[in-house]
Formats: structure tokens, C-alpha cells, sequence
């Protein structure tokens, strides 16, 4: 997190925008400003920070997993794919969006299979849970902002589990 209040950080940003003067934002205060847009509904005004912030840190794995992740947000998974393609990042974000483009797709089962390998793999699997479970916990535990689109997520990946 920036050490200046998100308030200074995105009149910065958006003096920036508007040519009146010249910045540099490292990958966390990207990430804020992203954010910040996120909370607000302003997916667009989001993935441009991001953009933004790829054209200063080109090869940062997080950017680029959150530019896909705002592009799928805005129903542009073609754009998705490609981003992802490029990636060899195996984290539990990119797991995610990789199964959601594989759902996207018609591809149930091997999305289904990629959670629950993820599941398998995950070291806070708790001894009780099966597949479906964790990777609803997951969804959830993930991150507090985004609560609207985990739901949807986690609705298609429950009716999925359950058509397989």
C-alpha cells in the first residue's frame, strides 16, 4: 500500500491523465488505483490504470493477471486468453481465471479439473472439505473487493460441479 492517503494517490493519477504533470507509479500504487476504480464500478477506468501501469512495468505477472481478470470482467475473454497464454504463472489467480476461460469455453470438465487439481494442491486444504468446497472458500477468501463477481464465479463453477 502507498504511504500517501488513496485520496493523493488518484488526484495524482488523475492529474496525470489530464497532462498536468508527469508521474511515476510503481506496481503497488497501480495496483491501489486499480483498485480504488474497481470498488467504484469503473472497471474501464480500472484496466486503463493497469494498461497504464503494464506501458512502466512490462513484465510484472500481477499486472498482467489483473489485466486479464478486468478483461474478463468486461466480457473481452479473447483478450484474456491471449494474456494468459503468454503467462507460465501458476498461482491460485491465474488458476482461476484459466478455469473460468475454460468454462467460458464449454470446457466444464477440464475446468473442473484444474480446480480441483488447484484444491489438491492448496495447503490450507482442510481435512473435511471436498473439491467443491475449498474452491468456494477460495473464491471467497481471495479478497473482500470483487465479492459481486467471486458469487458469479462460484455459481458457475457449483452448477458446473454439478452437471459433471
Amino acid at each position: 500500500m502507498s504511504a500517501k492517503k488513496p485520496n493523493e494517490l488518484i488526484d495524482r493519477y488523475e492529474e496525470m491523465l489530464r497532462g498536468t504533470v508527469s508521474c511515476y507509479f510503481d506496481t503497488d500504487e497501480i495496483d491501489e488505483i486499480s483498485d480504488y476504480y474497481e470498488s467504484k464500478g469503473q472497471l474501464s477506468k480500472a484496466l486503463h490504470a493497469i494498461e497504464f501501469g503494464l506501458n512502466l512495468h512490462p513484465d510484472n505477472v500481477d499486472l498482467k493477471l489483473k489485466e486479464a481478470r478486468y478483461m474478463l470482467y468486461l466480457d473481452r475473454a479473447d483478450e484474456a486468453k491471449r494474456i494468459m497464454s503468454e503467462l507460465a504463472d501458476y498461482s491460485l489467480d491465474a488458476t482461476l481465471i484459466r478455469a473460468e476461460l475454460l468454462f467460458i469455453d464449454g470446457y466444464m470438465s477440464d475446468g473442473h479439473a484444474l480446480l480441483l487439481a488447484m484444491s489438491v494442491s492448496y495447503t490450507h486444504l482442510r481435512a473435511h472439505e471436498t473439491g467443491r468446497n475449498l474452491v468456494c472458500r477460495l473464491l471467497l477468501e481471495k479478497k473482500k473487493k470483487g465479492r459481486k463477481r467471486n458469487r458469479m464465479i462460484i455459481k458457475g463453477i457449483l452448477l458446473n460441479i454439478k452437471t459433471t
